[in-house]
């Protein structure tokens, strides 16, 4: 496994852990996009969280154990992968899925989100399931048909899909 070794995160991806100068923690992704990093321990107790633009920077993978030094401001000094565990979660999710008008699905005015390159989303009977996009998050993203974004929601609860990301 490649080392990844991170040097002052800007502040917005800060990390606030009790106390530890270093920490390993498991890197575990949520249906809003980003990660949350649990602790490395039985609990798996939240310890704090990573933007999603951070957890693509750095290759980061649900299950990917991380090493941090925290400076004594609490921000991360430095960040590097450790190892791997076997962490299941429950999200499911499409890659460069590609947004496009709704107009031929009856949705003038909207945008949606129905395949990529290799798989159309489908709902638990097999049959094509469309997102269609709410206006704040076209507008949050800025997106317009012909964009590729990925989505990612709950296995078998098409209802919390969400975009995580626009390419």
């Amino acid at each position: 496994m490649p080392l990844v070794v991170v040097r002052q995160i800007n502040k917005c991806n800060s990390i606030q852990l009790r106390s530890k100068a270093t920490a390993k923690l498991i890197v575990s992704p949520t249906v809003a996009g980003g990660a949350d990093l649990l602790a490395n321990d039985q609990s798996h107790a939240k310890q704090s969280q990573l933007s999603e633009a951070t957890v693509r920077r750095y290759h980061l993978h649900a299950g990917d154990v991380i090493a941090m030094a925290v400076d004594a401001n609490g921000q991360v000094a430095e960040l590097q992968k450790v190892g791997r565990v076997d962490l299941h979660n429950d999200l499911d999710g499409l890659a460069q899925a590609v947004v496009e008008a709704g107009d031929e699905l009856g949705l003038p005015g909207h945008l949606v989100v129905s395949h990529n390159q290799t798989t159309t989303l489908t709902d638990g009977s097999g049959m094509p399931y469309p997102y269609v996009i709410p206006a704040a998050v076209v507008a949050a993203f800025k997106l317009k048909a012909g964009d590729r974004v990925d989505l990612r929601w709950y296995h078998d609860e098409l209802m919390t899909m969400q975009i995580i990301w626009r390419y």
